[in-house]
């Protein structure tokens, strides 16, 4: 009994360890996140009692789910997406009345009805990608056979859409500039996270195999590059050219510490594969000295690019790790620890030409080092 309570007590230790991590906390819900729940709220409401009042049901769902659906991702694709769902909901619809008005209680009328469905979805593409709603709808419309659903259907999915084109964009309405600062923000937070937690784990001589966060985590100056573009695009309309002059100098400075993020994501990446192969490749094999004396190097790269990545002057982090590296380089001058230290020297060699350009200087301020 005393086992089992002490694996019971372990077990609790652990899960509340988990909860309380700092990954896991509960967060306070920014302006962003709530101006993101009112709109959806004000816009689902409006298309549901908008469809009430013109007769199509008591209970439009329909018209709601469009305003969910669409208006949980960006605000600028939400039109399109209105169009695509409107598009699949009229084709499955009627797919669906053609099937049962030709069978309507045969026993080949359901799997008619996918086939025709799925046919539908693969001709209407996405960007490549069949349109599923095709099938969610002609299955519907099949499972509920009363007259006149079809045709309310499709109504309510229409109001549900011309809610979120033509209102939508006038709630709270987001700051581009804004979004685009708390995403790169949140992406500085978490890679320095990461890098920490490497160089703890190198200093104590282990290395744990990459998870499913750390791996998403480069793909995030790639999402920020785009959201960029869009920003750029939409500063253009003439609804926000009055604004542009004073936003266009933010756009420009966040343009370049994206870039800076989208090239380091790509060294970082680099150095962690360089890493695991060195560290897990034979796996009996405890980590090598080389690998443990790489932990101080990570650290400051971490500080050079938490600094840069934040907007300010880096060249004071970049000279402190040119000079852990020039010590690491001195006692592990062999090619196999050049090639282990090859992404974080790249990492701050494209924080030194970013802080540079920043500068405009000579570009003599926190160069790092040649290797050798």
């Amino acid at each position: 009994m005393s086992a089992a309570r002490a694996r019971c007590r372990a077990s609790a230790t652990a899960a509340a360890a988990r909860v309380s991590a700092p990954g896991r906390r509960l967060h306070r819900p920014s302006r962003s996140e709530l101006a993101f729940a009112a709109r959806i709220l004000v816009c689902a409401t409006v298309a549901w009692y908008a469809c009430v009042l013109l007769g199509t049901s008591d209970n439009p769902v329909p018209a709601a789910l469009p305003c969910v659906l669409l208006l949980s991702g960006s605000l600028a694709v939400a039109p399109r997406l209105a169009y695509q769902r409107v598009g699949g909901v009229v084709l499955g619809a009627v797919l669906s009345v053609a099937v049962l008005r030709v069978m309507p209680h045969s026993t080949f009328a359901f799997p008619l009805v996918v086939v025709l469905g799925i046919a539908g979805s693969l001709l209407l593409r996405h960007d490549g990608v069949p349109d599923r709603q095709v099938v969610i709808t002609s299955i519907l419309i099949f499972a509920v056979p009363v007259a006149g659903y079809p045709e309310a259907r499709v109504l309510e999915t229409l109001v549900g859409a011309a809610v979120v084109i033509l209102l939508a964009p006038l709630l709270w309405p987001p700051d581009p500039v804004r979004l685009l600062a708390d995403g790169l923000d949140a992406y500085r937070r978490d890679v320095a996270g990461l890098l920490r937690d490497t160089a703890e784990e190198t200093a104590a001589g282990r290395v744990e195999p990459p998870t499913d966060r750390a791996l998403a985590l480069g793909e995030r100056p790639h999402a920020l590059a785009v959201q960029l573009s869009r920003a750029r695009r939409a500063l253009r309309r003439p609804a926000v050219r009055r604004h542009r002059s004073a936003r266009d100098a933010a756009l420009a400075e966040l343009g370049d510490r994206i870039e800076l993020a989208q090239r380091t994501s790509i060294t970082l990446r680099s150095f962690a594969e360089e890493l695991q192969a060195r560290a897990h490749h034979p796996a009996d094999v405890p980590l090598d000295r080389a690998v443990r004396a790489l932990a101080p190097l990570i650290d400051a790269t971490r500080r050079a690019l938490d600094t840069a990545l934040s907007g300010h002057d880096a060249s004071t982090a970049l000279r402190a790790a040119n000079l852990v590296e020039r010590q690491h380089r001195t006692d592990y001058p062999g090619p196999r620890d050049a090639c282990l230290r090859s992404g974080l020297r790249l990492t701050n060699a494209a924080v030194a030409d970013y802080d540079r350009g920043q500068q405009g200087d000579d570009g003599t301020s926190g160069a790092p080092g040649r290797q050798t």
